[in-house]
C-alpha cells in the first residue's frame, strides 16, 4: 500500500506541458468556475470567501505551491468524474481543504485525487460544521485524509491511506443526526464502501508510549452507518483498526459497525481490531477481524471505561494469544455467533473457551461468551497477497469463504438472512449458496463487482467489474420486484477492469439492482437508488 511519488517540479512540468494552455496563477480570495480540464497554480495562501462559490470541473489540476491551509468560507463542489478526476498536488505538510462556517449547505467532492503525487499533505479535508458528500476520492496524507466535525457526512466509495505514526485516517467527532441527506438516502451520515488505512514504516516505540495508530477514530457519532468497509492498520508501537472515544464531557452513545474487514498488525507493542472506550453500548456484526504482531498478545475486540461491546456472527483471527476480546475498567464485552481462531497457536476446543478477562477484578467486568462460539479456521479462499488492498475486490478476494468454510449458515438468524435466503454466515462476505458451486469455491471469488458511481443517480450511472481471469460475463439490471431491466454487459472478457455505463433515461425513480454472473455463478450485487 506504499505511496508512489515524484517530485513536485516535475510534476508541475508535466501537468504544464499537457495542458492546452499554461496555468491559471492565482493567490487570495478565489470563486468563480475552475474549467474542465484546466491547470491551476496556487502560490500562497487563498481561500473561498463568505458569500461566494467555486465550482472545479472535470480533469482540473490544483498545484499548491504553498502549505498554508486552503480555507472554504463560502460554497465549494469539486466534481470529477471517474475517467477524469480532478488532482490536487501540493508540496509536503500542506494544510488541505478546511470547510468552515454555518453549515447550511452540503459541500460536495466527487472523484478527487490528492496526495497520490508530489509532496505528501499533512492533511486532506477537515470540515467543522461544514456537511460533506465525499464519493469516489482518493486521499493520501502524513496525518489525516478526513475530520469531520459538527456536521453532516456522506462518504462512499473513497480511497484513504495515512502513513505517519500515531496517525488517525479517519475521524467523525459529533457528527449531527440527519433528515434528508443527501436526496432519497437513509436518514444517517455515513462511511461506506470505502478503504481506509495506515501504513507506517517500522520504527522502535517504547511500550510505554500510549499513543496510537488507527485508520477509524470516533468521537460521539453514534449517527453515522459505518457498513461495507475494510479498516486496515500496519504500524509499530499500538495499532487499533477501528477505535471508539467519547469527547470530554459528552454522554455515553452506542453505535454498530457491520459487514466490515478490519485488520491491525505490528512491528512491535500490540495490536486490537476494535476498541471501544466510550462509555456506551457498540455493536460489532457481520465483520470479519484479523489482528497480529508485537511481543504483547493481539487483541480482537476490547472495551474499557464502562463500555459494553456487542460481538455477533463475526470472526476474530489472531496471529497468538487467546485474547479474542479484552474487558477492563468496568466494562463488558459479550460474544456470540462467532468464529475464534489462533492461526498459528495451539487451538481452543468448545469445551475449553477463553478464560475470562477481568483485569480489575470487579464482578460486574469480564467477557462473555455467548451461545454459537466455535473455534474452527475459516477457510478465508485468500486468493491475493495479504495486505494488498487496491480495491475491495481485493479484499472481497482474500476474505472470501471457501466451500467448506465452517462460518457458513451459522450466524444469528436475528440478524436477518443472506441475500441467497439462507441463514446468516460468521464474517463479513457471504458464501452464495445458490450461485457458488462446492468444487469450484474459487470461481465467484476470481471476479468482483465494484460500487456504482455516483450511487444516488439521476440518469447514469458507471458500473465496473473486475475479472482475475479469462471468462464468460454477465451485467443485469433488475427493478424493486426483480425484473430484468436491462442487460448491460455480455459475453466473454479478459483479465483486468471493466466499465460499463448504465442509461437511466426512461427509469421510473426508486431502487435498482445490478448483478454480475462469472462463469454462470452470481458473483456479486449491488444496489442503485435512481432519484430525479
Amino acid at each position: 500500500m506504499r505511496r508512489m511519488s515524484l517530485a513536485l517540479p516535475l510534476l508541475f512540468l508535466l501537468a504544464v506541458g499537457t495542458a492546452s494552455a499554461g496555468p491559471t496563477v492565482l493567490s487570495g480570495p478565489v470563486s468563480g468556475i475552475w474549467l474542465a480540464g484546466s491547470v491551476y497554480m496556487l502560490t500562497d495562501y487563498s481561500y473561498v470567501p463568505a458569500g461566494r462559490s467555486l465550482l472545479v470541473q472535470e480533469g482540473v489540476q490544483i498545484i499548491f505551491l504553498t502549505d498554508a491551509t486552503f480555507d472554504i468560507f463560502g460554497v465549494f463542489d469539486a466534481l470529477g468524474t471517474p475517467t477524469q478526476p480532478i488532482t490536487v498536488t501540493a508540496p509536503d505538510n500542506w494544510g488541505g481543504f478546511f470547510f468552515t462556517g454555518d453549515g447550511v449547505r452540503t459541500d460536495t467532492l466527487r472523484c478527487v485525487v490528492a496526495g497520490q503525487d508530489g509532496g505528501l499533505p499533512r492533511h486532506v479535508v477537515r470540515s467543522e460544521a461544514r456537511s460533506l458528500v465525499i464519493s469516489g476520492c482518493q486521499f493520501t496524507a502524513s496525518h489525516s485524509c478526513l475530520e469531520v466535525s459538527n456536521a453532516h457526512l456522506w462518504a462512499d466509495g473513497n480511497s484513504f491511506l495515512t502513513t505517519a505514526l500515531y496517525s488517525r485516517t479517519v475521524t467523525l467527532q459529533s457528527l449531527v443526526p440527519v433528515s434528508d441527506f443527501p436526496p432519497g438516502t437513509a436518514p444517517q451520515n455515513c462511511l461506506r464502501n470505502s478503504i481506509v488505512a495506515a501504513d507506517v514504516a517500522s520504527v522502535w516505540v517504547s511500550p510505554f508510549e500510549r499513543r496510537f495508530t488507527t485508520a477509524l477514530d470516533v468521537e460521539s457519532s453514534n449517527t453515522t452507518v459505518v457498513r461495507d468497509n475494510t479498516f486496515s492498520v500496519q504500524a509499530p508501537g499500538y495499532a487499533y483498526g477501528v477505535y471508539y472515544g467519547e469527547a470530554e464531557g459528552s454522554s455515553p452513545v452506542g453505535a454498530t459497525i457491520s459487514h466490515c474487514v478490519i485488520t491491525a498488525r505490528t512491528f512491535n507493542v500490540q495490536a486490537r481490531g476494535v476498541v471501544n472506550a466510550h462509555e456506551g453500548d457498540l455493536d460489532v456484526q457481520l465483520c470479519t477481524i484479523d489482528v497480529s504482531g508485537g511481543p504483547y498478545a493481539p487483541v480482537g475486540v476490547s472495551a474499557s471505561n464502562r463500555a459494553q461491546s456487542y460481538v455477533n456472527s463475526s470472526i476474530i483471527r489472531l496471529s497468538a494469544g487467546s485474547r479474542f476480546c479484552l474487558a477492563e475498567w468496568g466494562a463488558t464485552v459479550t460474544v456470540m455467533h462467532a468464529d475464534l481462531w489462533m492461526a498459528v497457536a495451539a487451538l481452543c476446543s468448545p469445551s475449553d473457551p477463553p478464560p475470562l478477562i477481568d483485569l480489575k477484578g470487579e464482578a460486574e467486568t469480564g467477557v462473555v461468551y455467548g451461545d454459537g462460539i466455535f473455534y474452527e479456521d475459516p477457510q478465508f479462499v485468500q486468493g491475493c497477497e495479504w495486505g494488498d488492498w487496491s480495491s475491495p475486490e481485493a479484499v472481497r478476494l482474500y476474505y472470501s469463504l471457501h466451500a467448506t468454510s465452517p462460518c457458513i449458515d451459522r450466524g444469528d438468524v436475528a440478524l436477518g438472512l443472506d441475500p441467497d435466503n439462507t441463514r446468516p454466515d460468521v464474517g463479513c462476505f457471504y458464501y452464495s449458496q445458490t450461485s457458488s458451486s462446492p468444487d469450484r469455491p474459487v470461481a465467484a471469488a476470481a471476479s468482483m463487482l465494484l460500487a456504482p458511481f455516483p450511487n444516488p443517480f439521476n440518469s447514469s450511472a458507471v458500473i465496473r467489474f473486475v475479472l482475475q481471469r479469462s471468462g464468460e460475463v454477465r451485467v443485469m439490471a433488475y427493478d424493486l420486484l426483480g425484473r430484468p431491466v436491462a442487460e448491460l454487459a455480455g459475453g466473454r472478457y479478459s483479465p483486468g477492469d471493466h466499465v460499463v455505463l448504465l442509461d437511466a433515461r426512461g427509469w421510473a425513480t426508486g431502487l435498482y439492482f445490478v448483478t454480475l454472473d462469472f462463469e454462470g455463478l452470481r458473483a456479486g450485487t449491488e444496489r442503485l437508488l435512481l432519484v430525479r
